[in-house]
């Protein structure tokens, strides 16, 4: 049933980016019309000028801009300010109005192959814009922290915190990337930690980093974990759940269900659509995460409530925009120490994902869910 829902998925796709040509083809001609109602749009909708020298204002420096607009929205812009086609005054700013109107953000598809996939860069790369633990998560600022690097201890330890972390047990960390949360558990409670990844470079970077811990780094898929084999008395999962795919999430807390033990405890920290925007984010599923969809709470809760009952809910939407923030200052402050060895495009495409998670009361939020397993599932 899977394969057949993947090859429905891949054909609408690639259809859909047919019908983008398509539509670009047959919008060439009235370029001059749709530069009139583009202008209008902008300047009615965000007080935006194109041509302008306010602070959010932009400038069109190819006409091809506006066919392509029109036809594969803000994905379309992106791609058009990635080739030099627009020029942006105040990236941050310009977010912060266009995010209060958001019948006017439509993420469409991109193709396959303008993609950059979060995993072919390096850890040199994420070192240009994340603390010493390569954490590449919101991070709490609730207790007072003021730096990323106090910020991410304290994420950890809150986690740490809600896991009810208790000496001789077993915790599966979830996507563990380079292994920042892993180490942490291990290295101040007596426990031992099994964490996976589908990545190469992260499996071999946390393997490094938690050699001489209890700390298992498997590069495999949560799928292949065997519940008959092993079980968990903790499992623990940061922002895992919008790279599972738009139709497994039922199949992912079912496997959960059956990897955690009698009374354990799940802890997951991750980001939710909000009920009045897109669910079908695409410049990150084409450029950042590939594959991702991002639910909303309701279709989180509605799908986990089958399995485990949630104990408590912290919104960290505040946090993200925080987060982000600074992660957009570190990146554009340190690129050039890297530079040489990525193409721009990385930067440009990281500069607009950080901006666009940067701006508060956004199109998506983040927080941490704790949940209890139930002793039976519904």
């Amino acid at each position: 049933m899977d394969c057949l829902v993947t090859i429905v998925i891949t054909v609408l796709d690639y259809l859909i980016i047919i019908w983008d040509f398509v539509t670009y083809v047959i919008l060439i001609p009235f370029t001059p019309l749709l530069k009139i109602y583009m202008d209008w749009i902008f300047s009615k909708k965000l007080n935006l000028k194109i041509g302008g020298d306010i602070a959010w204002d932009m400038q069109i420096n190819n006409w091809r801009c506006y066919p392509i607009g029109m036809s594969r929205g803000f994905v379309g812009l992106a791609e058009c300010w990635m080739k030099g086609w627009i020029s942006i005054n105040n990236m941050e700013l310009l977010f912060t109005k266009s995010m209060g109107n958001r019948e006017l953000i439509k993420f469409k598809y991109i193709e396959p192959s303008s993609s950059f996939l979060l995993y072919r860069v390096r850890p040199d790369f994420f070192k240009t814009f994340l603390d010493s633990s390569l954490l590449f998560s919101v991070s709490y600022y609730g207790r007072g922290a003021s730096k990323m690097e106090d910020s991410q201890r304290h994420k950890m330890e809150l986690t740490a915190e809600k896991l009810q972390i208790k000496a001789g047990i077993r915790v599966l960390d979830l996507g563990c990337g380079f292994g920042g949360l892993s180490r942490h558990l291990a290295k101040n409670f007596d426990i031992e930690v099994v964490g996976i990844t589908n990545s190469s470079s992260m499996a071999a970077y946390a393997g490094n980093v938690c050699r001489e811990l209890p700390v298992e780094i498997r590069e495999i898929d949560w799928r292949e974990i065997c519940e008959k084999e092993e079980t968990f008395d903790r499992i623990v999962g940061i922002e895992i759940l919008f790279h599972i795919g738009s139709h497994n999430l039922e199949a992912f807390y079912k496997k959960l269900f059956n990897l955690l033990k009698p009374e354990g405890i799940l802890v997951l920290q991750d980001f939710s659509v909000r009920k009045d925007s897109a669910h079908n984010l695409n410049f990150l599923q084409k450029f950042v995460f590939p594959g991702h969809y991002m639910y909303s709470l309701a279709q989180i809760f509605e799908i986990s409530e089958k399995y485990f009952g949630l104990e408590e809910y912290l919104d960290m939407s505040r946090d993200m925009a925080i987060f982000f923030r600074e992660a957009l200052h570190l990146l554009r402050r340190n690129w050039d120490t890297i530079s040489d060895k990525y193409d721009e495009r990385v930067f440009q495409i990281y500069e607009i994902f950080f901006a666009a998670a940067s701006v508060d009361e956004g199109m998506f939020s983040a927080g941490q869910m704790v949940f209890q397993k139930l002793r039976k599932s519904l």
